[in-house]
């Protein structure tokens, strides 16, 4: 039977509710100032702040750099049920993986929303800065909805440059791409370790899957289709 690197797998059921949830995007565009270095506020009215007097700093637009190791705070200019939260940027380095070691107080392991250091095909340098920048979008869906109006979450590994998205409105899916990963056939797997496809390109998991959650190159991966 194939292991996993999760020690519990949940499924998670979405259901449809009659009241939307508001969407909020934080990110370069929606930054609006910092009256004091640690709180960074945005023109929709969320904050983030930190435990570590970081000041904001912009990477790549549209994203923004987020220390490794450093306790994060969003804080949403209204309680709104929260039930999945979209990361989604590039390691900044290429030494190790980094990855959301904590979200909301619940801890995840090193494998499970992980951004992957850049890439050095080519590349012939000492620098631990320079190579391919990996696009990562991580879905973090909590085990139950989030109804207080802030979360916290801490990366680990290396400094990340990324935007977050507040209940999106994409599909769930925690997915990796760039040139090089989203053209790679990977073979699918039940959370009980029974293949279910071969040799199915990575790019197209999505429209090959139903809602439901499954393994993919050691990785759970959650989709989820919302209307």
């Amino acid at each position: 039977m194939k292991k996993t690197n999760s020690i519990i797998l949940f499924l998670f059921f979405f259901v449809s509710v009659a009241s939307a949830q508001a969407t909020y995007t934080i990110n370069k565009d929606t930054y609006s100032i910092s009256t004091v270095s640690t709180t960074w506020e945005f023109s929709n009215g969320c904050t983030v702040s930190n435990n570590n007097s970081k000041g904001y700093s912009a990477g790549t637009a549209p994203y923004i750099k987020f220390s490794a190791g450093v306790v994060f705070t969003v804080t949403l200019p209204s309680t709104t049920t929260i039930n999945r939260v979209e990361f989604k940027g590039y390691n900044n380095y290429n030494t190790l993986d980094s990855y959301i070691k904590e979200f909301n107080g619940t801890e995840y392991a090193a494998t499970e929303y992980v951004f992957k250091r850049k890439d050095l095909t080519g590349v012939d340098s000492t620098s631990n800065s320079v190579g391919a920048a990996v696009i990562c979008t991580n879905t973090v869906t909590p085990a139950s909805p989030i109804t207080a109006n802030t979360f916290t979450f801490t990366i680990i590994g290396n400094q990340t440059v990324m935007q977050i998205i507040i209940n999106p409105t994409s599909t769930g899916l925690s997915e990796i791409t760039s040139e090089f990963e989203e053209n790679k056939p990977v073979n699918i797997f039940s959370i009980d370790g029974r293949m279910l496809k071969s040799n199915v390109i990575y790019k197209d998991i999505v429209s090959e899957l139903k809602n439901g959650v499954y393994i993919v190159n050691n990785k759970k991966i959650v989709i989820s289709r919302i209307k």
